[in-house]
């Protein structure tokens, strides 16, 4: 039985995996951009400005409205379908290169066909698990609730408060530990081959006894991989200011239509990039307490 791998293992295996394989990656992950495309496609069609504004005072021509549809089904439903195949692909192709199986775009995108309901109703699943550290903020606000009706004073709302409080201190911690018992249910219905229900308890049957260890391998290279893109993306906007300041002339209409598209192709193009790390090192993690239990 192999021993757990250590965070700077996981760091640098994730890059050399990342750098190695990166055409392989962003030819999966690159989908994201056709969500960008038919965002900016709607975008185009929707007033410049106060397009809400104009949404709710019934002011939108019929292809005004058809833009804020495209726009609005594009950044959530859409974005949400695309983002779990192409997770679902990589998760896919990780496997067959730990198995030195050839990778055939043709034949992962059929196979996550069949295994997209399955992960997303695993997802809606842990959601609702999500869901439970939630109702610790219940009596709380329950005691605000009464207070209000009853004019109970200072002593009850101090209470309320209170209770509030803890209520919400004990939701983050709870969710924190499910987010680390419940990280790999995706990864056991993809990878392990298990049913719904079996992935989730497998989930926590791998991260059990091992939860701290577990939460820095999660923790670390996500946290590094998040203000890496942060830095980024402040890099990417002075400079777009910059460009601006610099090209006096331009419509405030001009001006806040490459505002959108560059914004969105900026966020879309380093989600391509940044999106295999994630997935890469949970990966790894998960793999390796598979082979260390």
């Amino acid at each position: 039985m192999s021993k757990l791998i250590t965070v700077g293992q996981l760091l640098d295996e994730t890059w050399d995996r990342y750098t190695k394989h990166f055409k392989t990656f962003m030819h999966i992950a690159c989908w994201l951009f056709a969500v960008s495309a038919i965002w900016i496609f709607g975008a185009m069609l929707v007033p410049a400005d106060d397009a809400s504004f104009a949404a709710s005072q019934g002011l939108l021509t019929p292809l005004e409205q058809v833009g804020m549809f495209i726009t609005g089904f594009s950044s959530t439903l859409l974005y949400a379908i695309v983002t779990v195949w192409v997770f679902i692909v990589l998760v896919l192709t990780l496997n067959r290169m730990d198995k030195k199986m050839p990778v055939s775009l043709r034949e992962l995108n059929r196979e996550t066909g069949k295994k997209f309901f399955p992960y997303s109703l695993v997802i809606f699943l842990r959601s609702l698990i999500f869901l439970l550290p939630v109702l610790t903020i219940v009596p709380g606000f329950g005691l605000i609730l009464l207070n209000v009706q009853l004019h109970g004073g200072t002593a009850l709302g101090a209470l309320s408060l209170l209770f509030t409080f803890l209520g919400i201190v004990a939701a983050i911690v709870l969710l924190i530990i499910l987010g680390v018992f419940l990280a790999f249910p995706g990864y056991e219905l993809l990878v392990g081959k298990k049913k719904i229900i079996e992935s989730i308890h497998g989930s926590y049957t791998l991260v059990k006894g091992r939860f701290w260890a577990t939460l820095w391998r999660l923790f670390i290279p996500k946290a590094l991989i998040t203000i890496a893109t942060i830095f980024t993306e402040i890099i990417l906007f002075t400079i777009f200011i910059l460009l601006l300041s610099a090209s006096p002339g331009l419509s405030d209409v001009l001006i806040s239509r490459l505002s959108d598209v560059v914004g969105n192709l900026a966020l879309t193009g380093i989600t391509i990039l940044v999106t295999p790390l994630f997935v890469l090192a949970d990966y790894l993690v998960y793999e390796s307490l598979k082979g260390s239990r």
